[in-house]
């Protein structure tokens, strides 16, 4: 009996080291398929990343042979870089303040003209589910021309501001600054409060609109309150937007990264548009890997492309 028992137990632990032997087995031969498959994907793209690697050598070979030739061009002239950048500053003094009125102008309106059709189909007998996914739309496209319009009203009041108009000749210098500039800051001001106003209007509809909505522009925390208020699905649509947004603005910084260096290189503009850049970049990608790593997510997905 006793030998019987042994027996069956030798056979159950052969058998169980033959399965573990199996399944060490199958598992090499799927890892081995995967590293197969990873191999050929990468075989695949190779050659394509290659050639833009090829051709952006060739345009940044271009763009620097450019730069030496303008730069030889200005000491021909007897003017440097930095003397046709002020006169260029200058140039742009009158167009900077102008441009201040007219595009603060042209965003609030079109910004206030999406409001107000938002509001007028709100107030319409049109079907409840179309009527809701319309005005949603046009709600969003004035909250977006709306941001848009705080980032030019700062470019411009900055171009302004600090090119004044001083430079305007036959004109007492002092004067024309200070009159410009004040218009300048009262204009840019009264956008600010305009567009604040604007971006009320439309979260108040919105909230009208979604009863569980929660978050007034009043609050320092809006957004993490209006966040915390919506479901699932808008949770994603929020997260989906923003991965689009961190790619985009990954792109446009590598991009400006090359024209600032390639600049700093040939035309002496100093290392302060690099800084920023790499500034820029660095909170970017660290609060989009840190934020990843914190909820779980893979951050391999980041890559710069």
């Amino acid at each position: 009996m006793d030998n019987e028992k042994s027996n069956l137990e030798t056979v159950n632990e052969e058998m169980l080291t033959e399965d573990n032997s199996k399944s060490e087995e199958s598992i090499k031969d799927e890892i081995a398929e995967r590293k197969e498959e990873i191999r050929k994907e990468d075989n695949k793209k190779i050659g394509l990343f290659a050639v833009i690697l090829v051709i952006s050598g060739f345009m940044g070979g271009i763009l620097g042979a450019i730069g030496i030739r303008l730069v030889i061009s200005m000491e021909e002239s007897g003017m440097t870089f930095v003397e046709f950048w002020n006169q260029l500053q200058r140039d742009f003094a009158v167009p900077a303040s102008f441009l201040l009125i007219i595009l603060d102008i042209i965003f609030i309106i079109i910004s206030s003209s999406y409001l107000f059709k938002a509001k007028k189909l709100w107030k319409s007998d049109m079907d409840e589910d179309e009527k809701y996914e319309v005005v949603d739309k046009k709600l969003s496209l004035s909250v977006v021309i709306s941001n848009v319009s705080y980032f030019v009203n700062f470019a411009f009041f900055g171009f302004a501001f600090y090119t004044g108009l001083s430079f305007v000749e036959g004109v007492s210098e002092s004067w024309l600054q200070i009159y410009m500039r004040m218009i300048d800051l009262v204009v840019f001001m009264a956008t600010l409060f305009i567009n604040l106003a604007i971006q009320r209007a439309c979260v108040n509809l919105t909230k009208l609109m979604n009863p569980e909505k929660k978050g007034s522009v009043y609050d320092m925390k809006f957004d993490k309150v209006w966040y915390q208020s919506c479901d699932e699905a808008e949770r994603m649509q929020i997260g989906l937007a923003s991965y689009k947004a961190f790619q985009a603005v990954n792109n446009t910084l590598i991009a400006l990264m090359v024209i600032f260096v390639l600049g700093a290189m040939f035309f002496e503009i100093g290392i302060l548009p690099i800084v920023v850049i790499t500034v820029v970049a660095l909170v970017n990608n660290i609060t989009y890997g840190v934020t990843s790593m914190k909820l779980g997510s893979n951050t391999c997905g980041s890559k710069i492309s």
